[in-house]
């Protein structure tokens, strides 16, 4: 955030368009909310939109606060990637990870944690960095490709089984390489 000078009030609004990504009903209320309380310093707002960290699709002028609206606004996506913070990198986890396997016609799910306890996990065992982090989810796509992850999300992150794929991947391990479960 100090490379790209972002106040914490900024840091603030970003993380709500973040959060709002897929609920903008609550954007919505938040931001009604907060500008009846006049907490919004609107130049901030207009800074981030003059540096395009912020797209904003409001049809006004955003110098003019009373025509402007946060759920006509987004992060712009180039941008995205330098707010990889865990919860970020939980979120994204999640949605890539294979959510079932099925073991001799049964279904199980393997989305077994959630994104705050993932998002722990990363920053107190795993201390991934942002390449670590994309080789990770390059290894899972891998992985779902090849049919070799057979284990819940919350063991993946805890054991660092990607240690594992990028292994099977290097020796050339693909689709029947993986351990196959029977139940008796």
């Amino acid at each position: 955030m100090e490379k790209l000078k972002i106040s914490p009030s900024q840091l603030i609004l970003l993380k709500m368009l973040n959060e709002a990504e897929e609920d903008r009903k609550c954007l919505y209320y938040i931001s009604n909310k907060l500008s009846k309380l006049k907490s919004i310093d609107w130049s901030e707002v207009a800074d981030l939109i003059s540096r395009e960290i912020v797209i904003d699709h409001n049809s006004t002028d955003f110098t003019k606060p009373s025509n402007l609206y946060f759920d006509y606004m987004e992060i712009n996506p180039k941008f995205l990637k330098q707010f990889k913070i865990p919860v970020i990198k939980a979120k994204e986890l999640i949605k890539i990870y294979p959510r079932l396997l099925e073991i001799n016609g049964r279904n199980y799910n393997l989305v077994n944690i959630g994104y705050l306890d993932l998002a722990e996990i990363y920053e107190e065992n795993l201390n991934l960095t942002d390449f670590l982090h994309e080789e990770v989810v390059e290894l899972i796509n891998w992985g779902k490709e090849n049919d070799q992850i057979n284990l819940g999300l919350e063991k993946f992150t805890k054991t660092q089984f990607w240690v594992l794929l990028k292994e099977l991947k290097n020796r050339g391990g693909g689709k029947g390489s993986s351990i196959k479960i029977e139940m008796l």
